[in-house]
């Protein structure tokens, strides 16, 4: 790690944080019924926004409760694609009761 040719990542200048749930509320009924279903996912399931965005149904295991995530839609040079989840593994999510 002492070589000039590494270079540390540099650190974000503003931070983020997530939204408080009433704002996340306010963002799911603000926006058209076809692309709630995206917001509810996100909230409910921990999912990032590609990974929502890479979900079919035959991922969601209703008997089980379970939500397979699979695959996340990556931009790449302006085109998506389809490409294993962050750190390329393939993982499972209880879906919430409701």
């Amino acid at each position: 790690m002492h070589a000039k040719s590494v270079r540390w990542p540099k650190s974000p200048r503003e931070r983020r944080d997530a939204w408080s749930m009433a704002t996340a509320l306010r963002v799911r009924d603000a926006i058209n019924e076809r692309n709630r279903i995206a917001v509810v996912v996100g909230l409910g399931c921990g999912l990032r926004q590609g990974e929502v965005f890479g979900l079919s149904p035959e991922d969601v295991d209703y008997v089980r409760g379970m939500l397979h995530v699979r695959r996340r839609v990556q931009a790449i040079h302006g085109r998506l694609y389809f490409a294993l989840p962050k750190g390329k593994k393939i993982r499972t999510v209880d879906l919430p009761p409701r």
